[in-house]
């Protein structure tokens, strides 16, 4: 399989966003001017809508969850006090920690993906997120492209049932919301032909419903300064920038993200890093920039999590001197982040007993923006709630994993948090819902094994203090 082909394929796992700004909604699209489904008599006419117009699309911002939730966090050195006074775990020298000394109350419940959109809501919130990442720019409904969900993907350059809206409206508005399952804009992908000459290449995929299916976008000045120090044109956008996962930059010469040096820093970090506009930015002050725009993105239901960032790599950009931030980030509920794996890591715990493993990252290549997000997804639907005022101390909690884990190992601790646990997966009810898992909080910890130099994530619930499982992992060891 070609460079070109693999990106173009991993190019439809990403989500089209349009954006936003101050005030009421004064969108031309509403549900009551949609055709929701068509006849089912052959003979009938459905009349497709008017195209709406694109300058028109506005939306406000979205905003964090509302929720009272008190935590007050361990600091690293009484975690460190901790874990030496109930195990005999060395600590590493990168350890870091999210565990609560004080907290309102935690919460078991489930979680669910809700209902798919109907066409025309998922369509107007696809151009409003667009607004809101490019404020500035109208879409080319001829790099507007559309899929369903088993659409089939084969050959090489071959897209079969992948359609503009431009070429495509009276077909689209007569399609059921089932048959269109994502919505992406792609310059690059614009008739196989790479980018329309004088095009800047952009790149927003959304999965239906919005906001709890994928988001994924790239603006591509993280692009764009690679082609420069290349001396190429930007029509290599997607060879220089390859969308996989957690958007690896490509080094174009050696084809890896290994070529280019990155150094781990703590979200809190006030050590300041030069980015690609040549300015530079606060790691705490970046964390805090991404947080926030992240979570003023719009979507259409109330937002019951919060994206936060979990790990920032700064990474110096071909040699350049100059630096991109690539953040690890997880959503939150109610400020507990769910279980997550961030870049860089690969583990086994996805396959662990049908748990929810998230996995979301981002770019800031300049101090002003942020330059692509993968894995963004802030609506869900939680039912059979129970709140707990009362958890496990971490004290018990580590004992209880130090006298579970081998007494052979030199067990190296590389970090403790409270996380959502999201297992017991159930199928989908129906097809196009999501599947629903049981979520509990624990504690998990993450061990090493210097002899292996495997990671062990182990899991004690929050709740009950049982031992609940673990699973291996290598990566997450700063090196």
């Amino acid at each position: 399989m070609n460079t070109r082909y693999r990106m173009l394929c991993l190019c439809l796992l990403c989500a089209l966003l349009c954006g936003c700004t101050e005030g009421e909604s004064s969108s031309p699209l509403s549900s009551a001017d949609v055709v929701s489904s068509v006849d089912t008599d052959e003979s009938s006419t459905v009349q497709p809508i008017e195209k709406p117009d694109f300058s028109q699309i506005k939306m406000n911002k979205g905003k964090y969850s509302s929720y009272e939730n008190p935590v007050t966090l361990y600091s690293d050195g009484e975690m460190r006090d901790i874990i030496a006074a109930n195990t005999d775990f060395t600590v590493d020298a990168h350890f870091f920690s999210k565990v609560p000394s004080a907290i309102d109350h935690v919460s078991v419940m489930h979680k669910y993906i809700p209902e798919q959109d109907e066409l025309m809501d998922f369509y107007r919130s696809y151009l409003e997120t667009f607004a809101y990442l490019f404020p500035d720019e109208v879409p080319d409904e001829n790099c507007l492209f559309y899929y369903g969900k088993n659409s089939n993907i084969s050959g090489d350059n071959t897209y079969d049932d992948v359609k503009t809206i431009g070429a495509n409206w009276e077909d689209f508005c007569r399609e059921k919301k089932e048959d269109v399952y994502y919505m992406f804009y792609s310059p690059y992908f614009h008739e196989g032909q790479g980018t329309p000459p004088g095009t800047e290449n952009r790149f927003l995929e959304l999965q239906s419903p919005v906001g709890a299916g994928l988001t994924t976008f790239n603006k591509g000045k993280l692009a764009a300064f690679v082609s420069e120090l290349n001396h190429e044109t930007d029509d290599r956008f997607l060879e220089t920038y390859i969308m996989v996962n957690a958007f690896s930059p490509f080094d174009s010469t050696t084809g890896s993200f290994d070529a280019w040096d990155a150094q781990y820093y703590s979200v809190d970090s006030e050590e300041t890093v030069l980015m690609t506009d040549g300015k530079e930015i606060a790691i705490c002050d970046a964390v805090r920039f991404y947080e926030d725009y992240i979570n003023a993105m719009p979507h259409p239901a109330d937002a019951l999590v919060d994206f936060q960032v979990i790990r920032v790599h700064a990474i110096e950009v071909a040699d350049s001197g100059r630096y991109c931030l690539q953040f690890s980030t997880t959503p939150a509920f109610e400020g507990i982040p769910f279980d997550y794996e961030p870049y860089g890591v690969n583990s086994n715990n996805s396959g662990a007993g049908s748990y929810e493993f998230l996995i979301s990252t981002g770019y800031m290549a300049v101090t002003d923006d942020v330059d692509a997000a993968y894995g963004v997804g802030r609506v869900a639907e939680f039912s059979q709630r129970q709140d707990i005022k009362e958890i496990v101390p971490v004290a018990d909690a580590l004992r209880c994993c130090a006298e579970k884990m081998s007494q052979y190992v030199e067990w190296e601790i590389l970090s403790a948090e409270l996380v959502y646990c999201a297992g017991n997966k159930k199928a989908a009810e129906p097809p196009l819902q999501g599947d629903r898992y049981d979520v509990r909080p624990c504690y998990r910890f993450v061990l090493h094994n210097p002899a292996d130099e495997i990671d062990y994530l182990t899991y004690v619930d929050a709740v009950s203090g049982e031992y609940v499982r673990y699973t291996t992992a290598q990566g997450y060891k700063v090196q």
